[in-house]
């Protein structure tokens, strides 16, 4: 795989990386790719998974992304979108 496995191994605990997978990779791009906004399907097919479910999986979002959709989801329910608002100003023509 790599032309001399010797260095990467002083590389890895030079860095203080300690049981390094190549596989690990996926889960970090899967990752990184949802968060930043590519749609699953695209990452599902970019990444060579046979399922969406299978990329499932390999995705771990971070607390700060899921924060960002629970937020979203919060303000539709409490009222601050601007659908609820666009509803609201037809109100007085009932």
């Amino acid at each position: 795989m790599w032309a001399d496995t010797k260095a990467w191994c002083k590389a890895l605990t030079h860095a203080g990386i300690e049981g390094f997978r190549w596989h690990g990779l996926t889960y970090t791009w899967a990752s990184w790719r949802i968060q930043n906004g590519t749609l699953l399907h695209v990452v599902h097919e970019t990444g060579g998974w046979e399922s969406g479910a299978m990329v499932g999986r390999y995705v771990h979002l971070a607390p700060a992304s899921l924060q960002r959709h629970a937020e979203v989801v919060s303000q539709v329910f409490c009222g601050t979108n601007s659908a609820k608002r666009s509803n609201e100003n037809w109100s007085a023509y009932r």
